[in-house]
């Protein structure tokens, strides 16, 4: 995953689906960049941060 400090954007190594879209209703998919970082989430609230955290440990648990 990246973590952009300046926008509170994070970008993570997970494929776009509807887990995802349930887990982190905050997320959305890129359609260009990296193949493999195709959700980002931006931090902004309580609530986005608890998504954000939810992804990551998605994404944990994939590796």
């Amino acid at each position: 995953m990246y973590v952009f400090t300046s926008t509170g954007v994070i970008n993570f190594r997970l494929q776009y689906s509807d887990e995802i879209a349930e887990l982190a209703p905050d997320a959305y998919p890129l359609t260009k960049g990296n193949y493999q970082y195709r959700v980002n989430i931006q931090i902004h609230d309580e609530s986005t941060l608890k998504q954000a955290l939810a992804l990551a440990g998605l994404a944990y648990d994939a590796t």
